[in-house]
């Protein structure tokens, strides 16, 4: 008999091993009022040893610890998640994957995340980031973007055991900071 495989488990440890490229904070319209939430995008990519591998958009949205607010949040994104501009954006953005792991609910916040394949991963360029991939979800929701920050490659978080640069600690921190949310293990 196989080994029971805890697919939240995995799929978090998967998340770990992503190295964050850039951040954008954003704004989020869910009702007439003149009060958008706030969040940040968080852009990661993870390169397998074939050149081909992951870019994923994160988003990280402030429900203000209201039940309503987070309900219409997720009705927001599963309508993008049906959408065929998200998985038709051109051949950088190959196939969107979907994931169906469900993490642990809150009504402080929100978080959804877009994985897209692509071989080999640096066909998306940050122009297509910008220019493509920021557009499609402004088109799809109710979202206004602030200019992206994009840490440069020097700083990025790479897995090649050198000394830590203080970008790389601080992104690290952050890290850690989503880890303790989403309840995984330290490795």
């Amino acid at each position: 008999m196989s080994p029971v495989i805890d697919l939240k488990r995995e799929f978090i440890a998967g998340k770990a091993k992503e190295d964050i490229i850039g951040f954008a904070g954003f704004r989020l319209s869910v009702d007439e009022s003149d009060h958008p939430l706030e969040g940040n995008l968080v852009v990661s990519s993870r390169k397998r040893e074939d050149g081909s591998g992951y870019l994923t958009v994160t988003f990280l949205i402030d429900a203000e610890d209201d039940p309503p607010t987070t309900s219409a949040i997720s009705a927001l994104f599963k309508g993008v998640k049906k959408s065929d501009s998200i998985a038709g954006l051109g051949r950088q953005f190959e196939e969107m994957i979907e994931t169906t792991v469900e993490l642990e609910k809150s009504d402080d916040w929100f978080m959804d995340s877009f994985t897209f394949y692509s071989n080999p991963l640096s066909n998306i360029k940050r122009k297509d980031v910008e220019g493509k991939l920021l557009p499609a979800f402004e088109a799809l929701l109710p979202i206004q973007f602030d200019p992206m920050e994009w840490l440069p490659e020097e700083t990025a978080v790479h897995r090649s055991g050198k000394p830590d640069s203080e970008a790389k600690k601080s992104i690290r921190s952050f890290r850690e900071l989503l880890k303790g949310w989403f309840g995984a293990n330290k490795t």
